[in-house]
């Protein structure tokens, strides 16, 4: 028999995985930022997409008559931005239905959607009238997406929601 007066009631006791459970069960399911980003990428900005070529298409066909190359730069810059606005719908529709590998599918889509989002840095220095207020609008748009990067990409690799929802979110 052990003699139980003995034991060192001061020392740490291991915690039961009640506590990983609990924050498990808290934070799984759609919520908090993860539901912001899907209703921003599958409703939100395919919504406003529509207006925004038509005024660009405006700004655009204006320019054309003292830049007649633009046209052609305008065409590959919507490419890009269908082709992004897909690439959205379909990460947000992912993390909708909790799809296997839709965290990786996400992941994707940032680093794409950052670096498409060069193509229209052009467009800037030829809309502007003022040199100056094409380098800061440039240097703002840069500086934007890469903070929006960032950001998303590290809150789906570190959000304790995103890894209670999706089980798959580290492969």
């Amino acid at each position: 028999m052990s003699d139980d007066s003995t034991k060192d009631l001061s020392a740490p006791v291991a915690e039961p995985k009640i506590n990983q459970m609990h924050d498990s069960i808290m934070y799984s399911g759609i919520g908090g930022w993860l539901s912001f980003f899907i209703v921003i990428y599958l409703y939100f900005i395919p919504t406003l997409f529509v207006p925004a070529v038509i005024m660009d298409f405006i700004k655009y066909r204006a320019l054309a008559e003292q830049y007649p190359s633009i046209i052609l730069f305008g065409a590959v810059a919507y490419i890009a931005r269908i082709y992004i606005l897909i690439l959205g719908i379909k990460a947000a529709k992912a993390l909708k239905d909790i799809k296997p590998l839709a965290v990786q599918g996400v992941c994707a889509f940032i680093i794409k959607a950052y670096f498409l989002s060069f193509f229209t840095i052009p467009a800037s220095f030829v809309s502007q009238q003022h040199k100056g207020d094409a380098i800061s609008n440039v240097l703002l748009q840069i500086l934007m997406s890469t903070i929006g990067a960032v950001i998303w990409s590290l809150y789906f690799k570190k959000s304790k929601r995103v890894q209670a929802t999706y089980s798959d979110w580290q492969e």
